[in-house]
């Protein structure tokens, strides 16, 4: 997968991942990047996550910081990204602000970007230098993105952080 190769690539070259997200998706992602360090032996800091709202108001789940443009782009920055860096964006919808403003950034600043998303085309997609469109299709509860689309997205992250660990020895 092209993706894990640029993964790999970049946390060889002293890079680091950053998922960055919102909703349940964000959410997930935490618990990806948490487990990291002690299943991997990795140090803290190689595979972060910047979630709509902050990691410390995780169970409060601020539904209003999605729609915030520029605040995912401020944290990027406030965690010294660069070019060696690759910043994987996650939305169902593919259409939420928080991560397509970072992204847009991203590609500004020539920051390598991807993307998990559950809508075919997204703006997310077009952003995104590696795109992962995983169409789940409706929901049973409309709007609830925590059933299929969350499911398809945590088994994503394990898949990218297991199989990049595998490639760089940690196992």
């Amino acid at each position: 997968n092209k993706l894990i190769t640029q993964i790999v690539e970049k946390l060889k070259g002293g890079g680091r991942m950053f998922y960055l997200g919102a909703g349940s998706g964000g959410r997930l992602s935490v618990l990806d990047a948490l487990e990291l360090p002690t299943t991997y032996g990795i140090q803290k800091g190689i595979v972060n996550v910047i979630l709509a709202g902050g990691i410390p108001r995780l169970a409060e789940a601020p539904e209003e910081k999605e729609d915030e443009v520029e605040t995912g782009w401020l944290e990027l920055l406030q965690n010294k990204i660069n070019e060696n860096d690759i910043v994987i964006g996650i939305s169902a919808s593919g259409t939420t602000p928080f991560v397509v403003g970072a992204l847009t950034r991203c590609r500004e600043h020539g920051i390598t970007t991807a993307c998990i998303v559950s809508n075919p085309d997204s703006p997310i997609a077009v952003l995104a230098d590696f795109p992962v469109e995983v169409i789940t299709g409706p929901e049973f509860i409309t709007g609830s993105t925590r059933m299929k689309c969350g499911t398809a997205q945590k088994m994503l992250f394990d898949m990218i952080s297991t199989t990049t660990m595998i490639q760089l020895g940690r196992v």
